[in-house]
């Protein structure tokens, strides 16, 4: 079947992928190799739950404060990180 793996993949899964034993792994998160903010980590990993469910119907179900699947993307990418440094010299 072609979507076998996929089929099987939890609500929450939004990576699979091949581990070093040689077996298929799902996860929930964003890789740290990604090399992401957590802030931005956060919210793409809620918005990637939702539209990486296997059902189309179940894609913009739920979604928070009843927003738009696209909108809710719209606000992720629209944030600004800001990163702070404390450099103390002894």
């Amino acid at each position: 079947m072609k979507f076998e793996k996929i089929k099987r993949k939890g609500p929450d899964d939004i990576c699979i992928y091949l581990s070093y034993s040689g077996n298929i792994a799902y996860s929930s998160e964003i890789k740290k190799e990604n090399y992401v903010s957590i802030g931005f980590k956060q919210n793409i990993e809620i918005w990637l739950r939702h539209v990486l469910q296997f059902e189309p119907n179940k894609r913009s179900e739920d979604f928070p404060n009843s927003i738009g699947v696209f909108d809710y993307l719209k606000n992720v990418l629209k944030k600004k990180n800001h990163y702070s440094f404390f450099c103390s010299q002894t």
